[in-house]
C-alpha cells in the first residue's frame, strides 16, 4: 500500500531530521517502492538492513534509558550512603570527644584519690606526718615515696612520721617498701619514725627478719612528736 506521504519522496521527507527520517523509514512495511518487483535487490537489502538497524537502535535506546534510570537510582543510593557515612563520622567525633572527656575526668579523679590516700600533714616545724591506711602495695609505696620526698625537699623537714595504725597486716614486700621510703628520706637528711605498729605487724616484721635498725619506732603519733621535739632541742 502506498503511503499518503512517503518519506522517500521529496514532499514526505523534506524538512525531517535525520533521526525522524530514519524512524519513519524503519516503520514502513510492505512499501511498494522498496519491495516491489521493480525495486533493485540492493535497495531491498538496504531497506532490510535499515529496519534491523532501527530495531537495534530502539533496543539500545531502551537499554540506555534503563541504564539512565539505574544510574539515577544508584546516585540516590550513593547520596544516602554518603549522608549515613557523614552522620556516623559526626557520631564518632562526638563519641571520641565524650570518651576523651571521661578519660580526663577519670584521670583527675584518680589523681585526687591518690592525693587523698597519701595526705602529708605538717604537725610541727620541720616535722611531717603521713598516715598509712589499708594495703601498702608497690604502686602506693612509690606514690607515698614521691609525695614525701617532694614535701621534704620543699619544706626542708628534719623528721617524717609514718603512722601505720591503719595497717593491719604486713608482708615482706610491704616491709621492703617501708625500708625504701625510710632510706630515701634519710638521704635527704630526714629521720623517719614509725608509729602505730600493731602486735601482729611487729611479729610479722620479726618473723620476716627485716633489718629496721635504721628506723625509729615509737608507740603513737604523740610519742613521735615528743621524740622530734626532743631531737630538735638537742640539735
Amino acid at each position: 500500500m502506498r503511503c499518503d506521504r512517503c518519506v522517500l519522496e521529496r514532499e514526505g521527507g523534506e524538512g525531517l531530521s535525520i533521526e525522524a527520517f530514519l524512524e519513519k523509514l524503519g516503520a514502513c512495511t510492505a512499501c511498494p517502492l522498496l519491495e516491489s518487483a521493480e525495486t533493485p535487490e540492493a535497495v531491498r537489502a538496504l531497506a532490510r538492513r535499515h529496519k534491523e538497524t532501527a530495531r537495534l537502535v530502539r533496543k539500545l535506546g531502551s537499554k540506555a534509558r534503563q541504564q539512565q534510570i539505574d544510574l539515577g537510582e544508584l546516585t540516590a543510593e550513593m547520596q544516602k550512603y554518603e549522608a549515613r557515612v557523614a552522620k556516623l563520622e559526626a557520631m564518632h567525633r562526638a563519641s571520641t570527644r565524650e570518651l576523651q572527656a571521661q578519660i580526663e575526668l577519670a584521670m583527675g579523679q584518680e589523681a585526687a584519690m591518690r592525693a587523698m590516700s597519701t595526705p602529708i600533714i605538717r604537725v610541727w616545724e620541720g616535722v611531717l606526718a603521713l598516715p598509712v591506711i589499708g594495703q601498702l602495695d608497690r604502686a602506693r609505696a612509690e606514690l607515698i615515696l614521691a609525695s614525701l620526698l617532694t614535701e621534704i625537699r620543699d619544706r626542708g623537714s628534719s623528721h617524717a612520721i609514718l603512722d601505720l595504725t591503719g595497717v593491719s597486716e604486713i608482708d615482706a614486700a610491704t616491709a621492703d617498701h617501708l625500708l625504701r621510703i625510710s632510706g630515701a628520706a634519710q638521704l635527704l637528711g630526714t629521720q623517719v619514725i614509725l608509729t602505730g605498729l600493731h602486735g601482729r605487724v611487729a611479729q610479722a616484721l620479726v618473723a620476716l627478719d627485716v633489718d629496721l635498725s635504721a628506723v625509729t619506732a615509737v608507740g603513737n603519733v604523740e610519742d613521735a612528736i615528743r621524740f622530734c621535739m626532743s631531737a630538735r632541742r638537742r640539735a
